[in-house]
């Protein structure tokens, strides 16, 4: 239960930042409790409340976790309806003033803050220029293109975690051994296998599911050839190759 209320903790920590639109959500819901008493709207002040509750409350933490990773438990908070009520409660307070001059001040009061609150995402760190136009890692195109390249009909691969979620969305022909899910790629027991270089592990897996191309790190070290069980070199890229499986296989599509 402890364990439980600290991640609530840091996940209200992690949603609300830094900035002030918590406290201007709070004070949403006060202004309509007290201006809007005879009004529909009380009802977004019962239901954010009952929201509220269910999210920091350990039981239901623990009922809803088993649905959802704990690393995003703070997206909870996105039911809340906090963009609507004070962009409403805001436009209301300029409204109630009758002098130009209040409504000039209390409106660039509450932009300024809400500037204040948060960080502008365009941001250089958030973006990088893109490469090709199809706005995907070129390397994982060029991996890709290899393979396409490549005649067989039936392709299944097994590559490292930071292909995976590209090389779909290029090509839709090229199955994954394991596909990018929620609960996290890199705890894949294969996967782990491929990252530490255990050649036999990959090839009997391979062998076991129809997996006839598999791609390496050039960093990750091999415990032995992958020529040794007849996987020889399709192409390379500048941080990866990429073997092909040389005897026919069977495939589950």
């Amino acid at each position: 239960m402890i364990e439980a209320i600290n991640i609530i903790k840091q996940s209200f920590a992690e949603y609300v930042g830094i900035g002030a639109y918590m406290a201007l959500f709070f004070i949403s819901l006060l202004y309509i409790y007290k201006k809007e008493k005879n009004s529909e709207l009380t009802d977004y002040v019962w239901y954010s409340l009952i929201i509220l509750l269910l999210i920091f409350n350990p039981i239901f933490y623990k009922v809803i976790i088993k649905f959802i990773d704990d690393g995003v438990y703070w997206r909870m908070f996105w039911i809340l309806p906090i963009g609507v009520l004070i962009a409403y409660v805001g436009t209301r307070i300029i409204l109630e003033n009758n002098k130009k001059a209040e409504k000039i001040i209390i409106g660039l009061s509450v932009i300024v803050i809400i500037i204040l609150s948060g960080k502008c995402v365009f941001r250089e760190e958030n973006y990088q220029l893109a490469t090709n136009w199809y706005k995907l890692p070129q390397e994982a195109l060029d991996v890709t293109m290899i393979i396409k390249a490549d005649e067989c009909d039936n392709k299944w691969a097994l590559m490292p975690p930071t292909l995976v979620p590209y090389i779909r969305q290029y090509d839709a022909s090229i199955f994954m051994r394991v596909m990018r899910m929620t609960e996290g790629y890199d705890s894949e027991p294969i996967v782990l296998k491929m990252e530490q270089g255990n050649v036999k592990a990959v090839v009997d897996d391979c062998k076991e599911n129809g997996v006839n191309y598999v791609v390496f790190k050039r960093e990750t070290i091999l415990s032995e050839l992958m020529e040794n069980y007849n996987f020889n070199v399709l192409g390379k890229t500048e941080n990866y190759i990429i073997y092909k499986y040389q005897d026919e296989v069977n495939y589950e599509v």
